[in-house]
């Protein structure tokens, strides 16, 4: 008989424990989505606690988004599918904790804005342009008359920020532009520069969507290094004149206290004001900041428990502290979107070629001698383990990932390395699973050594043609076995 997943918690944090466990549970396969987990009395008797342990800890897991309640018949409490809206929270959070520097938040849009501009010249309509032409009159009317309503210009940018993804015609591009790059701070610390930078940016865009559409790479990448050049200098600027943490606060007169002290308390963890491991102030320090009652920041603080924000630690040292986010779960809604989202095998690679050459921008600006001997040392042994023939494929497939890591690593920005190990890498691996045989794998890995010396060398002509002859042979691979596979379910 298989042995529950579930253990005694621990006494000091009884309802965490359980928390984690029955979520490890779900991201290791124990429960997938739509099974039934154990009833309330069962739960008692795995985890050897009392009902109201074990019913917190279900109102808990509900809350998060990882469990929903049925009636009837047939109901219970099931494991339900990530949202959109939950992975974009998590991701929010971990983005905030990350503490991404301007510097790095610039290099990344930058470097992903010139690789996108390849895929949205060769999918762009005409239907497209128009419609980007359209909002580039609004914006400059809006100029033109002096109306420097800021809200309506950058509520225009993000509109043709989706449209050039849109244009690109790859879903997993349009997703990151609409929900990543407004997780970063970016528009909020927008709204606090000067009225004119934001008029010349509504400015710009006419210009950049010409050179887009006229496919001025030279022009388009002048504009675009401008832009970001002035962006950095002001965000700069910007971080310098943050208020201090009393600035943060303000005395509510929300009817929602509780929900509003959480949103406050938010924003002082997303700007930074409390790390990983700080300690908040505590619940009458609090009653005093806000001007409320005891009950509400109770709540509040609840609230931020549950989103994975804060943790409460007992003893003399104890209190309410910030805790640090939990990659894994992030990782398991991810794969879970994307397991259950129609994305073609097109626009996977597609992703992954224009995410690759962001990558081959930054590592050239910023990889080290000892960065280089370390490929070279990994080239080295992906190659002893292809000649040997009784290597298991998962160890080369392994280094293969380690290889593609490293050179994210080794951009040296944070926000890179995470696209790739919560994005990027979600989708090599699900093909992986599409590769059929040893000889298969073998043709997808044995150019490492050209692709790191172009990487060094600062070659991009040969790395784009590298690139393009890798995922070529692997969208033939993988669309040949794609169809072996729906034959072989036809003909079952």
């Amino acid at each position: 008989m298989e042995l529950p997943p579930f253990s005694s918690p621990n006494s000091k944090n009884l309802l965490q424990d359980i928390v984690s466990q029955i979520e490890l549970a779900i991201r290791n396969g124990k429960y997938a989505v739509g099974d039934r987990l154990p009833s309330e009395r069962e739960l008692q008797n795995l985890f050897g606690v009392g009902r109201g342990s074990i019913r917190e800890a279900l109102r808990m897991l509900r809350q998060k988004g990882w469990l929903e309640s049925r009636r009837g018949k047939n109901g219970g409490t099931f494991v339900c599918k990530p949202t959109m809206e939950l992975v974009n929270q998590n991701m929010l959070l971990m983005l905030h904790r990350l503490n991404i520097t301007v510097d790095q938040l610039v290099e990344f849009r930058q470097a992903m804005d010139a690789a996108v501009y390849w895929l949205f010249i060769k999918n762009y309509s005409e239907d497209d342009a128009r419609k980007m032409r359209q909002k580039c009159e609004e914006i400059s009317s809006l100029i033109a008359e002096q109306k420097y309503d800021i809200d309506r210009i950058l509520e225009i940018d993000l509109e043709l920020y989706h449209l050039v993804a849109e244009s690109t015609k790859n879903s997993i591009v349009v997703w990151m532009y609409d929900n990543i790059y407004r997780c970063l701070g970016y528009f909020d610390a927008i709204r606090n520069l000067d009225a004119k930078y934001i008029a010349n940016m509504g400015r710009d865009w006419s210009e950049f969507i010409e050179a887009m559409l006229e496919r001025n790479t030279v022009k388009f990448y002048a504009l675009l290094f401008k832009h970001y050049d002035q962006l950095r200098t002001l965000l700069n600027e910007y971080i310098k004149n943050i208020p201090d943490n009393g600035k943060l606060f303000q005395n509510l007169k929300n009817n929602d206290l509780s929900g509003e002290v959480a949103s406050k308390l938010e924003e002082a963890l997303y700007s930074g004001r409390y790390a990983i491991g700080d300690k908040l102030p505590n619940e009458q320090q609090l009653q005093k900041i806000f001007g409320v009652g005891r009950s509400s920041i109770r709540e509040a603080l609840r609230i931020l428990q549950q989103k994975g924000w804060i943790e409460s630690k007992r003893g003399v040292n104890g209190g309410i502290f910030v805790c640090k986010p939990n990659i894994e779960n992030m990782q398991y809604n991810v794969m879970t979107l994307i397991q259950d989202t129609n994305i073609s095998i097109k626009e996977s690679l597609e992703f992954r070629m224009i995410f690759d050459k962001a990558v081959f921008d930054l590592f050239s600006a910023h990889y080290t001698e000892n960065d280089a001997v370390y490929l070279r040392e990994k080239c080295k042994e992906l190659y002893i383990l292809l000649e040997d023939g009784q290597c298991e494929i998962s160890t080369i497939s392994n280094l293969d990932i380690e290889l593609c890591r490293q050179c994210a690593k080794f951009t040296k920005n944070t926000l890179m390395l995470w696209i790739y190990d919560n994005i990027r890498y979600q989708f090599g691996y699900q093909e992986l699973f599409m590769i059929t045989s040893r000889e298969e794998f073998l043709q997808l890995a044995i150019s490492w050594d050209e692709y790191i010396e172009a990487l060094l060398t600062r070659d991009i002509f040969k790395f784009n043609q590298l690139t393009y002859q890798h995922y070529q042979r692997l969208s033939d691979l993988l669309t040949e076995n794609l169809n072996k596979l729906t034959l072989k379910t036809n003909v079952l």
